[in-house]
C-alpha cells in the first residue's frame, strides 16, 4: 500500500509542468534553496505542499492549460480576444460592455494571470495552432455563429525600432497575419487591432496594401479601415475595422 506520505511528493517533472517551468529550473530552484525538496535516491522530490506555498509565496497559479468557454450564459456581444497579455485592452472592453468568449495568449505568466482574473473564459495558446472552426468550438460557438468583434494587438518586436525588425521574417511578425486569416474566416462585424509606435504605423501600412490588392491576389478583403491615432507618450494606434470580412477565391 503506498503511504499517504508517498502521495503527497512530487517529482521534478510534475513540478515543472505545475509552475509552467522546465525541470531544469525547478532544479535550479531547489538548488538555490527557493523551492524546498528532498533526495530520494539520486532524484529530487518536493512536497505538495512546498510548492503550494513557493508558488502563493511568487504569487503564481498553476500553469493552466487551453480549455474551452466555462460561462454558463453568453453575453449580449459576441467577442473574442487575441493577444490578450494580462487583459489590458481586455478591461477596457469590458467597461464599454464587451466580455470575450475567449482569450488567446501564449506568454505563461499572463496565461495565469488570464486564468486567475477570467477563469470562466475560454483560454488558448498559440494563435497558429488553433482554425477558426476550432477557436469557434473553444468559445462555445457554432461554426457559422455571428461574431460581432475580435480584437487583439498582435506583438510589436518584430516591427520595433529597438529589435532587429525582421519584420514578418520573425515568427512574431507572422502571427499579425494569422489573426487577418482568422479573421477572414470568422467574419466578425468589427475587427480591432492595437499596435505601438512605428509598428502601428507598419501595421497600417501592410492593411492599406492588403486594401488596394486586386481581389484576385489577396484572400482578404476588409473595406472601411480605420486608423485612429491616439496622442499618448507611448505612440499608440487603434485599428479599428467594420467589415463583412469576404474571402475570395
Amino acid at each position: 500500500m503506498v503511504s499517504e506520505k508517498q502521495e503527497s511528493l512530487l517529482s521534478v517533472d510534475d513540478a515543472a509542468d505545475s509552475i509552467g517551468v522546465t525541470k531544469q529550473t525547478v532544479t535550479r530552484l531547489i538548488r538555490e534553496e527557493k523551492l524546498p525538496a528532498q533526495k530520494v535516491g539520486n532524484k529530487w522530490v518536493l512536497r505538495e505542499e512546498a510548492l503550494r506555498d513557493y508558488m502563493r509565496d511568487n504569487n503564481l497559479v498553476p500553469e493552466p492549460k487551453d480549455h474551452g468557454c466555462l460561462m454558463s450564459e453568453k453575453p449580449g456581444i459576441v467577442a473574442l480576444s487575441f493577444f490578450s497579455g494580462a487583459l489590458g485592452l481586455d478591461l477596457g472592453m469590458e467597461a464599454a460592455g464587451i466580455e470575450p468568449l475567449l482569450y488567446c495568449e501564449n506568454d505563461r505568466k499572463c496565461r495565469m494571470t488570464i486564468q486567475a482574473m477570467r477563469p470562466h473564459g475560454a483560454l488558448i495558446g498559440d494563435i497558429n495552432q488553433y482554425s477558426a472552426t476550432e477557436i469557434l468550438q473553444m468559445a462555445g460557438l457554432e461554426s457559422n455563429a455571428k461574431v460581432d468583434v475580435m480584437f487583439g494587438g498582435p506583438p510589436c518586436q518584430a516591427f520595433s525600432t529597438a529589435g532587429a525588425r525582421r519584420a514578418f521574417d520573425d515568427a512574431r511578425g507572422n502571427v499579425f497575419l494569422k489573426y487577418l486569416e482568422l479573421a477572414s474566416e470568422i467574419k466578425p462585424t468589427y475587427l480591432v487591432m492595437h499596435g505601438c509606435g512605428y509598428s502601428g504605423i507598419y501595421i497600417a501600412f501592410n492593411l492599406f496594401i492588403l486594401h488596394n490588392l486586386p481581389r484576385s491576389i489577396t484572400p482578404f478583403y476588409c473595406p472601411n479601415l480605420i486608423l485612429v491615432l491616439v496622442p499618448t507618450i507611448f505612440n499608440t494606434y487603434f485599428l479599428i475595422d467594420s467589415f463583412l470580412c469576404q474571402s475570395y477565391n
